[in-house]
């Protein structure tokens, strides 16, 4: 979820105010409360508060910053994507102490630009909703069109590598054929530990290293079956 906090520090009569808990006639809201818009070039949409005269009040409510049970002036407000904060987008902010405090210590004006770290802009795009982005030939479509079962899938990394480092000694290590036994011995990287044994085979299923049709494993040390 993308977020910020936005926090206000107010006085009366030049002191930290501590005691701010008038309501607003209209909703009954608590000061301080907050207006947000968000500013696109000369327009101005009001995202958090209502317009004057409204006859409600959708303003934000500002909650007192506590440090160690003790207040000091200092107000606070969530500014969530669920009430409309975009990463991408450069808000004005208007905080309302409320009429108990002096007119010049009443309000404060504040801007809040776009924001473009990686972490933000990584959060405002696995946010985003799925369906918003379903154009042919888009990753979200390709995304949404994955129908794998991963409750099957167990390979990580290593064992993918586990398997591929497997594979590459069959093709590439020490083999020998045994004339005497009839039979093919892949080795370990070591060219001694016996990897692997194959019983070679003729078209009759006779072993034969003279016509070579089949190798069946018969012993192995690479943790996979042989055959009987």
């Amino acid at each position: 979820m993308a977020q910020i906090e936005i926090n206000s520090f107010f006085t009366k009569g030049g002191q930290p105010a501590t005691d701010i808990d008038n309501k607003n006639p209209i909703g009954g809201k608590n000061y301080p409360l907050v207006r947000i818009w968000e500013v696109d070039g000369s327009s101005y949409d009001l995202v958090v508060g209502d317009t004057i005269g409204s006859g409600q009040n959708f303003d934000g409510t500002m909650v007192p910053v506590v440090d160690t049970g003790v207040e000091d002036g200092f107000y606070s407000f969530l500014f969530t994507d669920l009430v409309g904060y975009d990463v991408t987008k450069t808000y004005l902010i208007r905080s309302d102490g409320g009429p108990s405090l002096p007119p010049n210590e009443r309000y404060q004006v504040a801007n809040l630009n776009a924001s473009t770290s990686a972490a933000e802009i990584a959060d405002a795009v696995w946010d985003e909703a799925s369906v918003d982005h379903l154009n042919v030939g888009s990753t979200g479509l390709l995304l949404s069109q994955t129908k794998a079962n991963t409750d099957q899938l167990f390979l990580d990394v290593a064992a993918v590598q586990s398997i591929v480092d497997l594979i590459l000694k069959y093709d590439t290590n020490r083999t020998k054929i045994d004339t005497v036994n009839n039979e093919m011995i892949i080795y370990d990287d070591d060219c001694t530990t016996v990897l692997r044994k194959f019983k070679l085979l003729d078209s009759t299923g006779t072993p034969s290293t003279s016509e070579l049709c089949e190798r069946k494993p018969i012993a192995a040390s690479d943790g996979h079956s042989v055959c009987p």
